[in-house]
C-alpha cells in the first residue's frame, strides 16, 4: 500500500529500506500474538450469521481475502471487495455486516467507503486499522454502534509496501476467528518456528535466494495456489507489481488447467512458476507440476501447516522472495520510487452513487430505502410507499400523545453502555417529559438492572411516573417498586417443557448462556439463531407451545411464555391516559421493528418510530432519523421534535429538516 507520495517532480523515493522492515517481522509476529482484540472478537461473533463484506485496497486487500476465507470457513457467506467495487453498488441490502481493513486510514478511497458503509446501515459495521488517530478512526468514533479495532505498530509505519502492518493485521484476524469460533488451530510461539524451524534467518534467506535464482530473470511469474494459499498469492501479485519487480499472473490449480497453460507454451523463455503448496492441495499440486515441461523453471513454496496458519507461513515466504527479486533488479521494494503521474492517479477520488431517489427529498429517499431494505424496486412501488410515508408523517403531526413507550437496549441504552446504563442526556430528555406529567413506559427483556440504572439517572420524584415492563413485559411495575421484577415464581410449564426438550436433544452446546425467569428464557449463543428455535418450536408442536414466542434482542434470544408481549405495557398505559383524555394516543419507539425482533409487536402499533430496523408495513414503523444515527442519538433526534403541554405533547415534523441538516 502506498504510504507517502509526492505529486510534483519526477519521482518520490520516500519510504523505508525493505530489508529493515523484514528484520522486524519476528517481533511484530510475537507482538500481534498478544495484543487485545476484544472489539474484533465481539464483531465477529455478532456477524457469524450474516453475509460479511470485507473492504480493503492495496496491501490490505490481502487481509480482506484472508478474512473472507475464514468467514467462509465457519460456514458463513463472505466477499472481499475493493473500495471502487463497493462504491459502485447501486443498492446494498442492510442485512449484511461490513468490515473495513486499513493500514493508514487516510486515503480517499477508504474514507469514501466508510461513508457509504454508514449510509448503508448494515447489521454490523467494524474497522480494523493498523494505525490510530487517523481520519477514518476519528470519523468512526463520532458514530455510535461501530466496532473499532485499532493499533499502532511498535516499529512505526510500513514503507512503500505493506509488511509489518499486514502481518500484524492477519495475526489479529486469525486469533479473533480462533477465539470466536473455537477453530482447531494453534498459532506457533514465534515466526521462526512457523517459517524456518531449525534454521537461522540468514540461512533461510540464503536458501530461498539459491532457489529463486532460476526465476529472477523472468518477466512473468505464474503463481499457483489453492484456498489457503490464495491470500499469499494475492499479496505476491500486489508486492511484485507495485514495486515494479515482475509481472505476476494468478490462478488456482484447477483454473490454471482451463487454458492458462497456453501462456507458458507461447512464452517459454519469459515465464516461470511459483506454486504455493499447502497440505490440503499437495496431491493436486504434485500431479499438476509433474506435467509442467522441464524447460519451465518451477519453484514450490511449501507449508506443512494446515489451514489459515499455513497461509501466514506462505505470506512471510512471499515477503522474503520480494526482497530477493528486488536485490537482483537493484530495486528496494520498501522505496522503489513513485512516478509523478502515479501520485496524481492515487489522489483521484472514486465516483459515488447517490442515495437520493429522483423527485424525493433525502429524508424520504433514505426512509423508503430502509423500509424496502435498500433493494431494487419498481417506480410503482416507490410511488405507493411514498404515499404511505407522507400519510404517516402527516398523521404524526396531527395527533396528540399522552405517553411514550420506549424499548431499552439498542434504543434508550446503546450497546456500548449496556453495563453502565443510558447516557446523562437521555436522562435529561426523559426528565423534561416527566416534568410535564407525560407518562413514560419502558419495555425491556432485562430485569432488575434496568431499574437500578434508571434510578441513578432519573430524579426520585419522577419514579412513580415511569412504568417498566420487565422480561418483555411479563412483569410490570413502576420505577419506585422495589419488589419488581418478581423472580421467585415458578417457571411457566410450557417454558419448562421447551427447555427440557432443548437439553435432551443436546442443542445447547457448551458456552451457551441460559437465564431462566418465570415467563422468559434468555439464550446467548453464537451458534443458535432465533429461526433455529422457531423451527424447533414448530417441530415440537405440542398444544400450548404454539402460543409461545421466540424473539431476538440486541444481545440475546428470548423465549416467551404464552401471553407475554410488549403490547401488555402499551395497553396498560393506553388505559391510564384514556382516563384523563379520550383524544390522546401512545407513541412507541424501538430498534428491532422487523420480525423476529423483540420490538416487532410494539412497533406494529399505528404511531411507532424505529431507531434501527423497520418492518415491511408501510403504514407504521418508520425510521426517520439521519444516516448514521441510531440508538440513543436517534431517540434524542425524535425527542427534539416533541412540543409538550401539560400531560400532552405533539410532534412538530417540520423539525425533521433541521435534524437532517445538523
Amino acid at each position: 500500500m502506498v504510504a507517502i507520495v509526492r505529486i510534483t517532480g519526477e519521482r518520490s523515493d520516500l519510504g523505508k529500506p525493505y530489508a529493515k522492515e523484514l528484520k522486524n517481522l519476528n517481533d511484530t509476529y510475537e507482538w500481534a500474538s498478544k495484543i487485545p482484540i476484544e472489539e474484533l472478537i465481539s464483531f465477529l461473533k455478532k456477524s457469524a450469521r450474516t453475509p460479511l463484506y470485507v473492504i480493503g485496497s492495496g496491501g490490505s486487500f490481502t487481509a480482506t481475502t484472508f478474512t473472507s476465507m475464514l468467514h467462509q470457513h465457519i460456514g458463513a457467506v463472505s466477499k472481499c471487495i475493493t473500495p471502487l467495487e463497493f462504491l459502485g453498488y447501486d443498492n446494498f441490502a442492510n442485512d449484511n455486516s461490513i468490515l473495513i481493513i486499513t493500514a493508514g486510514g487516510n486515503n480517499s478511497d477508504i474514507l469514501a467507503s466508510f461513508e457509504k458503509a454508514v449510509e448503508s446501515e448494515p447489521k454490523q459495521l467494524a474497522i480494523l486499522s493498523a494505525s490510530t488517530n487517523n481520519k477514518l478512526t476519528r470519523k468512526a468514533k463520532m458514530i455510535s454502534g461501530i466496532d473499532l479495532s485499532e493499533f499502532n505498530l511498535p516499529f512505526g509505519k510500513d514503507g512503500f509496501l505493506a509488511t509489518n502492518s499486514l502481518l500484524a493485521t492477519m495475526i489479529c484476524i486469525l486469533r479473533a476467528y480462533i477465539m470466536s469460533f473455537s477453530l482447531p488451530y494453534t498459532i506457533p510461539s514465534s515466526l521462526s518456528v512457523l517459517v524456518y524451524p531449525r534454521m537461522k534467518e540468514n540461512e533461510f534467506l540464503e536458501e530461498m535466494r539459491n532457489e529463486l535464482m532460476q526465476l529472477v530473470t523472468k518477466n512473468t511469474i505464474i503463481m499457483l495456489y489453492d484456498n489457503w494459499g490464495k491470500a499469499a498469492a494475492i499479496d505476491a501479485e500486489s508486492k511484485f507489481v507495485e514495486a515494479g519487480l515482475v509481472n505476476v499472473q494468478l490462478a488456482d490449480y484447477r483454473n490454471f488447467a482451463h487454458g492458462r497453460h497456453n501462456w507458458i507454451d507461447k512464452n517459454q523463455q519469459k515465464t516461470g512458476i511459483i506454486a504455493l503448496v499447502t497440505p490440503e492441495c499437495k496431491k493436486l499440486a504434485t500431479k499438476t507440476l509433474n506435467l509442467i515441461p522441464d524447460y519451465i523453471p518451477t519453484l514450490k513454496f511449501d507449508t506443512n501447516t494446515s489451514g489459515p496458519v499455513g497461509t501466514i507461513e506462505l505470506l512471510v515466504k512471499i515477503m522474503y522472495s520480494v526482497k530477493i527479486f528486488g536485490d537482483f533488479r537493484n530495486i528496494d521494494p520498501g522505496r522503489p520510487g513513485v512516478p509523478a503521474f502515479g501520485g496524481k492517479i492515487y489522489h483521484i477520488s472514486a465516483p459515488r452513487k447517490s442515495f437520493i431517489i429522483p423527485g424525493l427529498s433525502k429524508l424520504e429517499s433514505i426512509a423508503i430505502k430502509r423500509k424496502l431494505n435498500n433493494l431494487n424496486f419498481s417506480y410503482d412501488k416507490i410511488k405507493t410507499v411514498t404515499k404511505s410515508l407522507r400519510k404517516f408523517i402527516n398523521n404524526l403531526k396531527n395527533e396528540k400523545f399522552g405517553a411514550i413507550v420506549f424499548d431499552y437496549d439498542g434504543t434508550l441504552c446503546d450497546s456500548i453502555n449496556r453495563f453502565h446504563g443510558p447516557s446523562k442526556e437521555i436522562g435529561r430528555q426523559l426528565s423534561k417529559l416527566l416534568e410535564k406529567d407525560v407518562i413514560i413506559g419502558i419495555a425491556t427483556g432485562r430485569g432488575k438492572s434496568v431499574r437500578v440504572d434508571l434510578q441513578k439517572l432519573i430524579p426520585e420524584k419522577y419514579w412513580s411516573k415511569i412504568l417498566i415492563g420487565y422480561y418483555n413485559c411479563s412483569d410490570i411495575g413502576t420505577l419506585d417498586d422495589k419488589d419488581k421484577p418478581d423472580t421467585t415464581s415458578k417457571m411457566d410449564s410450557t417454558l419448562e417443557l421447551f427447555l427440557k426438550y432443548l437439553r435432551n436433544v443436546n442443542l445447547l452446546e457448551e458456552g451457551t448462556s441460559i437465564t431462566e425467569r418465570p415467563k422468559q428464557i434468555t439464550i446467548e449463543s453464537k451458534n443458535i439463531s432465533t429461526v433455529d428455535l422457531i423451527r424447533i418450536l414448530q417441530v415440537m408442536n405440542k398444544g400450548k407451545l404454539n402460543s409461545m414466542q421466540v424473539v431476538e434482542s440486541t444481545h440475546s434470544i428470548d423465549i416467551l411464555a404464552p401471553g407475554v408481549s410488549k403490547l401488555n405495557l402499551l395497553n396498560i398505559i393506553e388505559q391510564k391516559i384514556v382516563e384523563d383524555n379520550n383524544n390522546v394516543n401512545v407513541l412507541a419507539i424501538g430498534d428491532k421493528g422487523n420480525w423476529p425482533g423483540n420490538d416487532f409487536a410494539l412497533l406494529s402499533t399505528p404511531y411507532s418510530l424505529s431507531v434501527g430496523d423497520v418492518s415491511n408495513d408501510p403504514t407504521t414503523c418508520w425510521n426517520l432519523v439521519p444516516l448514521g444515527h441510531n440508538g440513543e442519538q436517534a431517540v434524542i433526534d425524535y425527542l427534539q421534535m416533541i412540543e409538550v403541554d401539560h400531560k400532552v405533547f405533539k410532534i412538530n415534523t417540520s423539525k425533521l429538516a433541521r435534524i437532517w441538516n445538523g
